[in-house]
């Protein structure tokens, strides 16, 4: 599945960001930073989606959705962060229709648990409810706006740390 990352703003490509760029994209990420086309505040979003192709999961999307936190200052709000999520699914249910075209289908998404080790008003819950909520609010918009049947039907949240998952 595609995987949503935050990132802030003047902050550099590191840690599971990194290695999505340099695994999963093969520098795509850093390309696109270098053009100045990169995510970082509030409300901007980069996607890099491909198609898998020949395979058992031929035509389902995989790449990244890259969604701006805005500045890196320990301010990041359950509400703020929900609108980078809303903002992150709307740009990634968009590019599914540039990429696969306008048929109604169901998308997953993995997502990092966004904004809580960095930022000391979220916790895992205020995160988890954000990014769920964000998504919830994304579809809906989607739907009322184009009419079409395309929605992130199934989220992951990816977390590396047992003790953080378990909470």
């Amino acid at each position: 599945d595609p995987i949503m990352v935050g990132h802030y703003e003047n902050d550099a490509i590191a840690g599971p960001e990194s290695l999505i760029d340099r695994e999963l994209l093969q520098g795509e990420l850093s390309e696109r930073r270098a053009l100045g086309l990169y995510a970082g505040p509030r409300g901007t979003v980069t996607v890099a989606l491909r198609v898998r192709h020949g395979r058992q999961d031929a035509g389902l999307p995989s790449g990244a959705v890259v969604t701006g936190l805005g500045p890196y200052d320990g301010a990041l709000s359950p509400a703020e962060l929900t609108e980078s999520v809303r903002s992150g699914v709307l740009r990634y249910l968009l590019q599914v229709i540039d990429v696969l075209g306008e048929a109604p289908r169901e998308l997953s998404l993995a997502t990092l648990l966004l904004g809580y080790n960095s930022s000391a008003n979220l916790s895992v819950a205020a995160s988890v409810e954000a990014l769920v909520r964000g998504v919830i609010e994304a579809n809906a918009r989607f739907q009322q706006t184009t009419r079409l049947d395309i929605r992130v039907a199934r989220l992951d949240i990816v977390e590396l740390y047992l003790d953080t998952a378990i909470t």
